[in-house]
């Protein structure tokens, strides 16, 4: 994409969760989106999160030609 990355260049992500029996299906999401690939991730148990929101994400990827 226009980005110059792709989901495979994806290095680390941070999920925030406002409940933590949201991880199996935030599993099953990367699962379904990296495949076989998965990059490593860290899980935050997060109450801060704004009104209504469950799930946050911030991922950290690799640009082609630059890793």
């Amino acid at each position: 994409n226009s980005s110059g990355s792709d989901w495979l260049q994806v290095l680390s992500m941070t999920v925030f969760l406002a409940k933590k029996d949201l991880w199996s299906i935030v599993n099953t999401k990367c699962k379904d989106v990296f495949g076989s690939y998965l990059p490593s991730r860290t899980i935050v148990p997060e109450v801060g999160l704004k009104e209504g929101v469950l799930i946050e994400v911030s991922l950290i990827a690799a640009i082609r030609g630059l890793a």
